[in-house]
């Protein structure tokens, strides 16, 4: 911390009073006066300066020389003195600082002697190299060389500063692994010595850059496995480096979610595989199944598609494989029926009318076979056409409809078609319009019995 005095000297004299005429006691006081009857008035007593005569008479001046009491009696001309100036202030400094380095701080300790003011300034010929601070201390900011001009009071001091860069003497490199896992980063820190460097600008680089990439603040990350460098260097060329193996962790175990598979035609299921160890660098797992019209595979789901057997194979990125077996299964069909309670028969013998609609529904069993579809089939689709599981009658006859299941279950119904109204008008013709007769009796009976 800077010190700074300022003593102000004043002389202090006593106004002295004129006793040339003893004649005017009246205007006589304390004090010695000069040679030329007159004396200081410092503190302006008399409100005419710091100067003043007397010599019997009250206090005056001598305009130009003359005193205007004198002119009356002996036109005397009395000379003015000149006089006494006071001390001339003056700067002195307890502890120039000749040279500092760049980074120090320095206070100033001057006495400004016989100051007439209580203001003081202190200023820097370049502050590139050495800046005042608020409070008139110094600070080394750049190398070189500058003036310091302490000023007040009307005079000025000035000494000279050097000030020298501290160069980088040694580096060295914190936190450095030996080993570093592919794909891991890791923060670097330089220490710089000595601690007040001038210039502490790093910069750092890598020997490979494929290997080991570092950033310019020292932050590396491992991109292949090997072994690089990484250099640190200061702006003066001091240097230090250090050397770093990239390896890579490999798969070692698949772990799935299943052991093996049993899945119904048409069913699905998810895969779920992880790597162990579960810092492998790599992960990914590819997935194929052995036989894929069997099972096929798709966002890592298996979509069972026909019977039978096969494997799903899982495969690391380092070649490690794992199997999972895939059994396609479906519920087989055991029997079908056909249900013809909506038929409306004419007779006992499943007789129908052309003109009627056919409905047939074929029931599997069980409920839940995996194929539960019937295809139907007619023996003389020119009696009754099948198309898309719909009966279609064309002409009279008998026919036989066979409903075709899955795992080999069939089942068959046999059909008569007749013309009613045909049948009807040659009944009534041979019996010559007596009734129908004990052949139109039946008929008639067998038709009313189906129909109700």
């Amino acid at each position: 911390m800077k010190k700074k005095y300022i003593k102000a000297t004043i002389s202090c004299h006593f106004v002295l009073i004129c006793s040339l005429c003893l004649a005017f006691p009246a205007y006589a006081h304390s004090g010695r006066t000069d040679s030329s009857g007159g004396h200081h008035d410092y503190n302006n007593v008399s409100g005419l300066g710091d100067y003043h005569y007397h010599h019997g008479c009250p206090p005056h001046l001598h305009p130009d020389g003359v005193c205007p009491y004198g002119a009356s009696n002996t036109e005397t001309t009395i000379s003015t003195p000149t006089p006494t100036p006071p001390p001339s202030p003056t700067i002195s400094i307890t502890n120039v600082p000749q040279q500092l380095n760049v980074g120090d701080n320095a206070g100033l300790n001057y006495t400004i002697e016989n100051a007439t003011d209580y203001g003081a300034t202190v200023t820097s010929a370049d502050e590139t190299i050495v800046r005042v601070n608020s409070d008139q201390t110094l600070s080394a900011v750049g190398s070189g060389i500058t003036n310091i001009t302490i000023s007040g009071s009307g005079v000025s001091k000035t000494f000279q500063i050097q000030v020298n860069s501290v160069p980088v003497a040694q580096l060295s490199i914190s936190d450095v692994p030996n080993e570093l896992q592919l794909g891991n980063t890791v923060q670097l820190h330089a220490t710089i010595l000595p601690e007040n460097a001038t210039d502490k600008t790093i910069t750092w680089t890598s020997s490979d850059p494929s290997v080991l990439k570092i950033s310019k603040n020292g932050k590396i990350k491992a991109k292949s496995t090997g072994t690089a460098s990484v250099i640190c260097q200061a702006k003066n060329g001091v240097t230090t480096e250090a050397t770093i193996q990239v390896f890579e962790i490999f798969p070692e175990k698949i772990r799935l979610n299943k052991k093996s598979l049993a899945l119904k035609c048409g069913e699905t299921s998810k895969i779920k595989a992880s790597i162990l160890p579960k810092n492998a660098n790599n992960k990914q797992i590819s997935m194929e199944i052995e036989d894929d019209t069997i099972a096929e595979i798709t966002d890592n789901t298996v979509h069972a598609l026909k019977e039978g057997s096969t494997a799903l194979v899982l495969t690391a990125c380092n070649g490690l494989t794992k199997e999972i077996p895939i059994t396609v299964y479906h519920i087989p069909v055991e029997s079908l029926a056909i249900d013809d309670s909506q038929m409306s028969y004419l007779m006992a013998d499943h007789v129908i009318d052309k003109d009627s609609t056919i409905f047939l529904n074929a029931i599997v069993t069980p409920s839940d076979a995996t194929y539960p579809d019937v295809t139907w089939k007619s023996n003389r689709p020119e009696i009754v056409e099948v198309k898309n599981n719909q009966f279609i009658i064309h002409s009279t006859g008998k026919v036989t409809l066979t409903a075709y299941g899955h795992d080999s279950c069939i089942k068959e119904i046999s059909l008569k078609i007749i013309d009613k109204d045909a049948v009807l008008g040659i009944a009534t013709l041979c019996l010559g319009g007596g009734g129908l007769g004990t052949a139109g009796a039946l008929y008639a009976n067998k038709r009313n019995s189906k129909t109700d």
